[in-house]
């Protein structure tokens, strides 16, 4: 019988990330998606493998082959570094964690020797195959964002910028929960449209029906540790990008090699002409992709071989 790896996490925030480890590993394990409460009423914890999509888990270490803390991001809202450093003190130790960047690891401060593996973000393996498909008819909008609109990102600064640079005649597309106050603010700005929450497949139609992606990432905690998965998206699909110049739009751009047209802080001030903005090639085979990011982290390799060791030692 196939050895099981088991995500788990408190339903509490979208994990896109799993759908990516699901597709990279359900060819080798059965793959299961579960609360740790559920796992200890009917885990099998002699084949499992538990991957814990990270919160606080101040508790000993639950049976299994093995576990992994995964940590996508670090802690928002009030106290944020206090609870990030409660993190580092109190959760159990795994065999392994995983992070998205070393600086990330610094941030939250662990000093346990726990290895550690270091895993980007990626984006579905259907999105460059959907880049590259024909049009599906004139744009309907000049511009979409993806991601929260809130006053924690910066959103206001983000429409009051294109209205300034625009004042007319063209069109945003905001796709992502909002804050109610914003959206009543902006009610009469026919060129400012809210799409609220879609589904994946809703959003990425609507970005391939728009001229530009816009990569607006605030630069303060924690966005100035983590990597703006909406520009890899927008990459992926091959879209014309405007991004504002915060630290990790401009260490992403490098790292994965993305043709976009970056700006300020005000990112729409000295924006060009949405039609004059060059599309983002997207290379083949794409580097972007979940399947490419997993694999080339190791992280295969290092589950194989902690389930190995822990058999060894029973």
């Amino acid at each position: 019988m196939p050895y099981i790896i088991n995500f788990i996490h408190d339903d509490k925030a979208l994990y896109p990330t799993i759908r990516g480890y699901r597709d990279f590993f359900s060819g080798s394990y059965e793959v299961r998606e579960t609360s740790l409460r559920q796992y200890l009423k009917q885990g099998d914890p002699e084949r499992s493998v538990l991957w814990f999509m990270m919160g606080f888990y101040p508790l000993p270490a639950p049976p299994a082959l093995a576990t992994i803390h995964d940590y996508r991001s670090l802690s928002v809202g009030l106290l944020a570094p206090l609870k990030d450093r409660l993190k580092a003190l109190c959760n159990f130790k795994p065999d392994l964690r995983i992070l998205q960047n070393e600086v990330m690891s610094d941030m939250i401060g662990f000093a346990d020797g726990v290895p550690q593996l270091f895993l980007g973000m990626g984006v579905p393996s259907s999105l460059p195959a959907k880049a590259r498909k024909p049009a599906p008819g004139p744009p309907d909008f000049d511009f979409v964002y993806i991601g929260t609109v809130s006053k924690e990102r910066r959103s206001g600064a983000l429409i009051d910028s294109f209205l300034r640079r625009y004042p007319s005649g063209r069109r945003l597309l905001l796709i992502g929960p909002a804050d109610p106050g914003i959206v009543k603010a902006y009610r009469g700005c026919r060129s400012v449209v809210f799409a609220g929450r879609l589904t994946q497949a809703e959003t990425f139609d609507l970005v391939m029906r728009s001229k530009v992606a816009v990569s607006h990432f605030p630069s303060h905690r924690p966005h100035s540790y983590q990597t703006p998965t909406k520009l890899i998206e927008y990459a992926a699909l091959g879209r014309p990008i405007l991004a504002n110049d915060s630290p990790m739009n401009l260490a992403t751009i490098r790292q994965y090699d993305i043709r976009a047209t970056v700006t300020s802080g005000d990112i729409f001030a000295t924006a060009p002409e949405p039609e004059e903005i060059a599309e983002s090639p997207v290379p083949d085979p794409c580097p972007y992709t979940w399947t490419a990011v997993i694999a080339k982290s190791g992280i295969e390799a290092r589950l194989k071989a902690l389930i190995a060791a822990r058999e060894a030692r029973n």
